[in-house]
């Protein structure tokens, strides 16, 4: 008797998936509903995905302020997804471009190959993005200076 029950809750929420959401045929076959916690499973994970993706921080625009040691900082981010693109200008004035920038949530990081005294430097960049503004740790690579940013959008 159980099993009956199981199967006809399945073939009910089968028949709900291709009549009230339309979802292709060639999919529902893929879909073993064996018990409807399988299916609100799957719903619910479905769900957390796309809220993930739908709330993480916008980071794409440009971006501007002052580090805490001094001196002006600005950059453009494209933010595509988990990944970030863009150019820094840091107090030489000299574009430089971001790599391996990231974007996961509100957290954002990414390095760049700047100048200073004449010799090239890697800065490495992480912090938190909130609505308009980002809080920036700013580093070398090789550990010899760092500062703190707070930067709005423009």
């Amino acid at each position: 008797m159980a099993n009956s029950l199981c199967r006809g809750q399945e073939e009910r929420t089968v028949q709900k998936l291709e009549g009230k959401w339309g979802i292709p045929d060639e999919i529902i076959g893929r879909i073993k509903v064996t018990r409807p916690i399988k299916l609100v499973s799957i719903i619910s994970f479905l769900l957390l995905v796309f809220l993930r993706t739908a709330l993480a921080a916008d980071a794409s625009g440009t971006w501007k302020g002052e580090m805490s040691q001094g001196g002006n900082i600005t950059f453009t981010v494209n933010a595509k997804g988990e990944s970030l693109t863009g150019a820094w200008i840091g107090t030489t004035g000299k574009e430089c471009p971001i790599k391996d920038g990231k974007l996961k949530g509100d957290a954002i990081s990414f390095a760049v190959v700047d100048e200073w005294q004449g010799q090239p430097i890697t800065l490495l960049v992480k912090g938190t993005v909130s609505g308009n503004e980002m809080r920036l740790q700013i580093d070398a690579d090789n550990g010899s200076w760092g500062t703190s940013a707070v930067v709005k959008k423009q």
